[in-house]
């Protein structure tokens, strides 16, 4: 039975420095992928996953979660969706290596996000599930996101994935 990608234990984490004094992170709430991970093989498996980017979400603040969704940051109602295709998993010691094409506000980059395959386990309704976790910086100057209307941001931003598989 193929391996099925579970969004309701599934996490995408954003965070980026504020003012060079503290880090605002947050997360993504609407998450779908479609994965392939039946081969012992890494380097066969495929994953594909689109994000909903007006499901960004950041505790604390409703401005901060406004100003993410509009035009200045992810403009969500021009550029609704970030996807991420796999071109190649390498397994590396005891991570793996996934590199693919991150397409964000309308710009389309490589990315390589390094992380663990953690193994597999039986929850409490004997449903076997599968766990990776991956972890990545991309500059959002190179996804267009312009520093003009977003002073005191860093232009870094740490991506980390928990991602369940069912």
């Amino acid at each position: 039975m193929p391996w099925l990608f579970d969004p309701n234990h599934t996490q995408v984490e954003y965070a980026c420095r504020y003012l060079g004094l503290s880090v605002i992170k947050g997360s993504f709430d609407a998450v779908r992928a479609d994965v392939d991970f039946e081969s012992a093989d890494p380097r066969e498996w495929s994953v594909s996953a689109e994000i909903d980017a007006a499901s960004a979400v950041s505790p604390g603040f409703a401005r901060r979660i406004e100003a993410l969704r509009a035009e200045n940051f992810l403009d969500a109602e021009k550029f609704p969706t970030i996807t991420f295709r796999s071109t190649k998993f390498e397994p590396h010691g005891n991570e793996l290596r996934l590199t693919g094409q991150l397409t964000l506000h309308g710009i389309t980059r490589e990315v390589t996000l390094t992380g663990h395959d953690n193994g597999e386990a039986v929850d409490r309704r004997e449903i076997k599930r599968r766990g990776f976790d991956a972890h990545t910086v991309i500059n959002r100057l190179d996804f267009g996101i312009d520093p003009t209307g977003t002073v005191g941001v860093a232009e870094d931003v740490d991506i980390s994935l928990e991602v369940q598989l069912i």
